[in-house]
């Protein structure tokens, strides 16, 4: 069946040395970043979605950070949101403009049925929904230049997206 994982890769080339062909523990190892979830102090929750909850963080030098928190029970889950990581950390290295950046992963069995991923990235200056919302209140409209700039990073990220042969199933 299809996966849980929101992101679809469509390249089909097979390649002997790609990432999804190494044991899941030597992929594991060899991921960049990783940090540990007990080095961060929640603040609070920011969000939730289908996958998970997102929590406001910071490290012990007060830098804040979002860190996103999903349970499974699933291996197969586990192994596909591994893969969602290397391809996002994969993405936000090569790509600044417009994506957050992704500091790290860690994944946890929490016990014999369940599983945790965390992942550590930037904290987002602005909630858009929020930010949308309170605009249309106050019937202040964003400037021709602010949407031009806006446009612009999306059109970027989805240019980036597409060169990487990836789609996503639940673009807003």
């Amino acid at each position: 069946g299809e996966s849980n994982n929101p992101y679809k890769n469509n390249n089909h080339n097979s390649n002997n040395n790609s990432p999804q062909k190494l044991p899941l523990q030597q992929r594991r190892s060899e991921l960049i970043g990783d940090f540990k979830s007990e080095e961060y102090v929640i603040l609070k929750q920011i969000g939730q979605g289908t996958f998970g909850k997102i929590y406001e963080v910071e490290d012990k030098t007060k830098r804040k950070f979002a860190m996103k928190k999903i349970l499974t029970s699933s291996l197969d889950e586990v192994t596909a949101l591994i893969n969602e990581y290397e391809m996002l950390k994969s993405l936000s290295s090569s790509c600044k403009h417009g994506l957050l950046n992704i500091h790290g992963m860690q994944t946890k069995k929490l016990d014999k049925k369940t599983h945790a991923m965390y992942v550590l990235m930037d904290l987002a200056v602005r909630d858009w929904e929020k930010e949308i919302e309170r605009r249309s209140i106050k019937k202040t409209f964003y400037t021709e230049q602010e949407l031009i700039k806006i446009l612009q990073g999306l059109t970027f990220t989805f240019a980036e997206l597409q060169r990487h042969n990836i789609s996503h199933r639940d673009i807003k």
